[in-house]
């Protein structure tokens, strides 16, 4: 009987010290380990949560990027021509559209600046095509030189106003857009 009493003594002696419940550690070394690695998960969680909530707000400047380097490149190719072109209105066009295209260069860069994007000379030279340079030095020499960059230009203008309508389609204030329309208003009076 004394070993059936043992078997319910639980129920008849609460008192006795009950199995522990929960985490239970051996030593301090163990709830500083745990401590640390819940502090650690806390810390990446937020600072996670902290980078897509502020990155949500930013506007994407990768196709004010790719502008600057249209801009970039149509500036060099007539830098690069002028002196060599012989008809005198191919002249004056080819220098308004410099003119126009570098003020709204200004204009893109100091929106850039003002949304602190740094672009790298790499990123500004994107568009450089080399084949442009072979093309117009052949030009100079069989005598094709202002065809061959009336076509050079016409090409490069087309490109730079397609990459101009996408950034206004994604444009992420009304400032922005009214500058990219500006330009778009500018590129086709220049093409005329």
């Amino acid at each position: 009987m004394n070993a059936n009493r043992d078997q319910y003594d639980f129920i008849l002696n609460p008192q006795q010290s009950k199995k522990p419940t929960g985490m239970q550690f051996q030593s301090g070394k163990k709830k500083i380990l745990v401590f640390v690695g819940i502090l650690a998960g806390l810390t990446i969680a937020l600072v996670v949560g902290f980078s897509i909530i502020t990155s949500l707000g930013k506007p994407n400047s990768q196709n004010l990027i790719t502008i600057q380097a249209y801009q970039t490149e149509i500036d060099r190719v007539i830098t690069l021509a002028s002196k060599n072109i012989k008809d005198l209105s191919l002249k004056y066009r080819v220098a308004t559209m410099q003119t126009v295209v570098g003020s709204d260069q200004k204009q893109i860069n100091s929106l850039t600046t003002k949304r602190k994007v740094k672009i790298t000379k790499l990123e500004l030279a994107a568009k450089k095509d080399g084949d442009i340079d072979t093309a117009l030095n052949a030009a100079k020499q069989d005598g094709t030189f202002d065809d061959v960059l009336l076509g050079v230009i016409e090409s490069l203008s087309n490109d730079y106003y397609k990459a101009l309508k996408t950034a206004l389609t994604e444009a992420s204030s009304k400032t922005e857009k009214e500058l990219l329309q500006q330009a778009i208003d500018n590129i086709e009076k220049t093409a005329q």
